[in-house]
């Protein structure tokens, strides 16, 4: 199956992936929030099947200040 993982916010151009992933497997993405303050949102989707759908946001806690607003 084919993952898509669509930055919805907090990203630059280009940051759209997409992992192919083998039943029974697991694979991990990482994704570089030091720029965005800490910040994620992403979407995850399956090209073979539309209605699988999970939305991923929140904010990295570190101990370092950061802002919410």
């Amino acid at each position: 199956m084919d993952l898509k993982i669509t930055p919805l916010a907090y990203a630059g151009p280009g940051e759209e992936r997409t992992i192919s992933l083998k039943p029974g497997h697991h694979k991990q993405a990482q994704w570089h929030c030091d720029a965005r303050e800490g910040w994620y949102d992403l979407r995850v989707t399956c090209e073979q099947d539309a209605t699988y759908t999970r939305r991923l946001m929140g904010h990295i806690e570190n101990g370092r200040p950061s802002v919410s607003g």
